[in-house]
């Protein structure tokens, strides 16, 4: 008689899943509560899609992409209108990754207050660490680098990095990025810069 090897196929154990009932309700379980999250997330961001609308910016659903570089800069006053609101996290940071465009330069310090104001969701700093990336020019680039250099933004910070990665031979970055290496929250990502 041939013995069975100890070890399963993922297929037998994926079919010994498909027939387990308590695997089965928990599935549905966690389906169903994710699709009523999606749902309180459309309902919530409601608001800001229809000033999107009335503007004559038409989005799918706010999780979609502008349809154009037009739409995306006539966008940009509604967007950061809707930063100050009372939205949920996740609405909050699609509306700050929407502003991670060059032209939403104008709106840049305010993105720097929310970024340092902000003390809970890192999600959300992640998203305005981008906004302010993407604004970052020669003019402002020493901004930049004081909330890179600011530990207590914490892990946040990643985003911005970005701003700097793209200039790294020049002899100030260098040097900044010489200092960053010895930040625990930046330290990784720098080190897999080639």
């Amino acid at each position: 008689m041939n013995a069975k090897p100890s070890g399963s196929t993922a297929s037998e154990v994926l079919a010994e899943l498909s027939t387990n009932a308590d695997y089965l309700r928990r599935q549905q379980e966690r389906e169903a509560a994710r699709l009523e999250h999606a749902a309180i997330l459309i309902k919530a961001s409601q608001p800001v899609v229809n000033d999107l609308k009335r503007a004559g910016i038409e989005l799918k659903n706010f999780g979609s992409q502008f349809g154009s570089r037009d739409d995306e800069v006539r966008a940009l006053p509604i967007l950061r209108q809707h930063l100050d609101r009372d939205y949920p996290n996740e609405v909050l940071q699609a509306i700050a990754q929407k502003l991670g465009i060059r032209q939403a330069l104008p709106y840049r310090n305010d993105f720097i207050a929310l970024f340092r104001d902000l003390s809970a969701d890192l999600q959300l700093r992640y998203a305005l660490g981008f906004a302010i990336a993407a604004t970052t020019t020669r003019q402002n680039l020493s901004e930049t680098m004081e909330l890179l250099r600011d530990r207590s933004l914490g892990s946040g910070r990643l985003a911005l990095l970005s701003a700097i990665r793209k200039l790294r031979k020049r002899p100030d970055m260098k040097e900044l990025i010489a200092e960053l290496r010895e930040d625990p929250d930046l330290a990784i990502e720098i080190a897999s810069w080639k």
